[in-house]
């Protein structure tokens, strides 16, 4: 899974306020001018479809975006062009509430599921941090002092190299084949 970088929250960056604030800002803008228009009742045909489009614009731009961008890349099934053809599909039967309600929901899905990847990856890049760097090994009744590492490698527990791995993918962008063939440093 490749996290999209407009929903990384890092809870250790001062700068990460701004990005937080705007990721939410155009689902509450979208949120409060569809609630008025489902609310109020004293708006004409013409003015509820001004709001409830500049609503569903305001919260989908990005996934229509990804979209259109994604059909040469991954074709028509995947995420974002498919919740557009259905929101734009609401539109054309004339639901409009349902359109911006499909695509404000998803959206802020997005935003909670990156933030919990978000928070399981620095949970993750922790958990590293606390790892030992030097092991002592115990062989014919003498001790020595070793890296992790070929402890590791000296006891044979290679369940640990294998976290190694799923972290090494976790936090990059290569594939298994990458890290199992030792071309991208672990």
């Amino acid at each position: 899974m490749i996290l999209d970088k407009k929903y990384c929250l890092d809870d250790n960056n001062e700068k990460s306020t701004g990005s937080k604030l705007k990721l939410y800002i155009p689902i509450l803008i979208s949120f409060i001018l569809l609630s008025t228009t489902v609310l109020w009742g004293d708006i004409d045909k013409m003015g509820q479809l001004v709001l409830f489009y500049a609503a569903y614009f305001i919260v989908a731009r990005k996934a229509l975006w990804k979209a259109i961008t994604g059909i040469p890349k991954r074709g028509i099934f995947n995420e974002h062009f498919l919740m557009s053809m259905a929101t734009i599909g609401s539109f054309f039967i004339g639901a409009y509430s349902e359109g911006v309600a499909v695509m404000l929901f998803y959206e802020i899905g997005e935003v909670i599921q990156n933030a919990a990847v978000n928070r399981a990856k620095n949970s993750f890049k922790a958990l590293l941090d606390i790892r030992p760097d030097q092991a002592t090994v115990i062989r014919d009744g003498r001790t020595t002092s070793v890296s992790f590492l070929n402890a590791i490698k000296i006891q044979g527990m290679k369940f640990v190299f294998i976290i190694f791995i799923i972290c090494s993918l976790l936090f990059s962008n290569h594939s298994i084949a990458q890290v199992a063939t030792r071309q991208i440093p672990l």
